[in-house]
């Protein structure tokens, strides 16, 4: 399926963004999104969708709430 290929390789770079959401309890959400929106643009080559990357941030951050990591 076409949506795969970018679905796994976004996957792929998760461990990396959750890393730096769990080592510094200062991370906020515009810092996450501006490293998911570089992973889109230097790593996959894409235009990107900051906005998108931003409500990405928001769900990571709930989630580490959520687990008091």
């Amino acid at each position: 399926n076409f949506e795969e290929k970018p679905r796994n390789e976004y996957y792929s770079y998760l461990p990396i963004i959750f890393e730096k959401a769990m080592k510094n309890p200062n991370k906020n959400e515009a810092e996450i999104a501006k490293a998911l929106f570089s992973i889109e643009q230097d790593r996959m080559g894409l235009t990107g969708d900051y906005e998108k990357c931003l409500i990405v941030a928001k769900e990571i951050l709930k989630a580490k709430k959520q687990c008091n990591c």
